[in-house]
């Protein structure tokens, strides 16, 4: 009767973290439990404790896994919404990685009592079965608590940990097969050693070859093929992934300075008639020495839409206009030589992206310089060489930056995305067939555009 009860409980128990479990991980996830009325929450709540009882009814027999989806299946669409898909793949995949995860601690456990009963001279009781329970329980709120952290890891680390997961995973079944077909072979000895009639011996040995013999390298050699495919998905998607993040913002920097351009055009027509308004009031004004300094003013601030640069490209000179803005802010001497007129073969959005990344990229590496007595300049050059269109930006820096394969490597935390503007450059400079250059020196960075001249 002890027993009964105890097992009623430990079932019980099981079924409260089944259900607990799968709320936290919805939470870990970032889904909110929201039930819409209250009448949903009591429905929710009939359905937890029907959970509770087809744990209690099916304790002997083992968990009905179908029931259990089903109930788990219309949580999922009562206080989450969820899509019928969407609830249908959580429901299965948490129910039988739950019970994967379960069964497989508890039957370590069992197995390692089995192995050392003997040694210790300990027989199964109710003790061992709490603490059976207790591990498998422990080891499912570890998990769950973890997917916060595996939120958090890139999208290369999460698959590489699938992969790692799945060669366990799948190991544990070569031995477990390699320990049952030796099993099956000594009973099968025993059988036909002692001549016990029985004719499912004979039928059952070919499975039994095949497993202990073919189906551990079948398993090997597909994950092989699943570890290298998905390698090289892997890849594929990050490059993708890479190059959408460069074009979207390729289009943010070229709406933004056509913006900018659309704006300039407007203020230039007020400029210049503003400009002469106060040419006029000048001269017809009496001599005041205060409408004089307020006008003067006036002409300072005009100044501002003056065109600073005229390269013969109108969304460079606005950004060059626009960096040397930040370079004055910022405390960063700024030269500027460029002649673009023979550059109308490159597309606005690739000049955007060119010579905005170009410059970013300076302005920041003298932004991390902290000493007032190092000096913070960027040089941007740009001329025809022979057959060739060169720009060379030249700036200072003194943090330690290491280039391999003309890549630079990044120190940074999110990896990702830094080297983005690089890549825009090299993105843009592949459809001209141009090619960048970088040189690095202790105090200074050197990038080196070439464009064929078309």
């Amino acid at each position: 009767m002890l027993n009964i009860k105890f097992y009623i409980a430990r079932e019980i128990i099981d079924s409260l973290v089944f259900v607990v479990a799968f709320f936290i991980m919805m939470k870990q996830i970032g889904y909110v439990y929201n039930p819409k009325n209250i009448f949903l929450k009591i429905v929710n709540l009939l359905l937890v404790l029907l959970i509770i009882m087809v744990q209690i009814k099916y304790y002997v027999f083992g968990i009905d896994i179908i029931l259990l989806v089903v109930l788990l299946f219309l949580i999922c669409k009562i206080p989450y919404e969820f899509t019928l898909k969407k609830a249908f793949v959580y429901s299965v995949l948490y129910t039988l990685i739950y019970k994967g995860v379960e069964f497989t601690f508890k039957y370590i456990l069992l197995y390692f009592f089995i192995l050392t009963k003997d040694k210790l001279n300990i027989e199964w009781n109710i003790y061992f079965d709490i603490f059976q329970n207790t591990i498998s329980n422990v080891a499912i709120f570890s998990i769950v608590f973890s997917f916060d952290k595996l939120k958090k890891l890139s999208i290369n680390k999460k698959y590489y940990l699938y992969i790692g997961f799945t060669i366990i995973i799948n190991m544990l079944i070569i031995l477990f097969l390699k320990k049952a077909s030796n099993s099956i072979y000594d009973l099968y000895s025993i059988v036909t050693d002692n001549k016990i009639p029985y004719n499912q011996s004979v039928k059952i040995m070919p499975f039994v070859n095949f497993a202990d013999l073919a189906l551990p390298y079948i398993i090997v050699a597909s994950n092989i093929v699943f570890i290298f495919e998905l390698i090289k998905l892997l890849k594929s998607t990050h490059e993708k992934a890479k190059y959408e993040v460069i074009n979207e913002k390729l289009d943010m920097q070229y709406n933004y300075y056509l913006n900018i351009k659309q704006s300039q055009d407007k203020v230039k027509r007020l400029y210049h008639d503003i400009n002469n308004h106060m040419t006029n009031i000048k001269v017809i004004q009496n001599k005041n020495d205060e409408v004089d300094k307020y006008i003067n003013s006036i002409n300072e601030e005009l100044k501002d839409f003056e065109n600073t640069y005229n390269t013969g490209n109108v969304i460079l000179d606005i950004i060059l206009s626009e960096k040397s803005k930040l370079c004055q802010a910022k405390n960063i001497d700024f030269l500027c030589n460029i002649d673009f007129s023979k550059g109308d073969f490159i597309d606005m959005i690739d000049v955007s992206s060119i010579f905005s990344n170009l410059l970013d990229n300076a302005i920041e590496a003298c932004d991390k310089i902290e000493n007032e007595d190092d000096k913070k300049y960027i040089n941007i050059r740009g001329t025809i060489v022979k057959s060739y269109y060169v720009i060379k930006c030249e700036n200072s820096k003194t943090n330690q930056v290491v280039s391999k394969n003309n890549k630079i490597i990044t120190s940074k935390k999110n990896k990702y995305l830094h080297g983005i503007g690089l890549e825009s450059i090299k993105s843009s400079l592949k459809k001209y067939d141009g090619e960048l250059d970088i040189q690095i020196e202790e105090n200074k960075f050197i990038s080196t555009i070439y464009i064929p001249i078309k």
